[in-house]
């Protein structure tokens, strides 16, 4: 793949959806010029969804409708 433009700046991209993701780690894979880049899932959602499920367990749940 030729490019007019300077992928060596490029460290990380961020995607929308896990298809997305899915795809653009496979095009990662399959460019030498993105090579270098870094291929890390979406920590955020997974620890929103773990702060979740913590904050539904009967030790903790009665706290938080306090704090609310």
């Amino acid at each position: 793949m030729t490019t007019a433009f300077d992928l060596n700046c490029i460290s990380s991209l961020t995607t929308d959806t896990c298809a997305t993701m899915r795809s653009t780690w496979k095009a990662l894979e399959d460019s030498h010029e993105l090579s270098h880049a870094l291929c890390i899932p979406c920590n955020s959602h997974g620890l929103q969804l773990l702060i979740k499920d913590l904050l539904e367990q009967p030790e903790i749940a009665p706290v938080m409708k306090l704090a609310q």
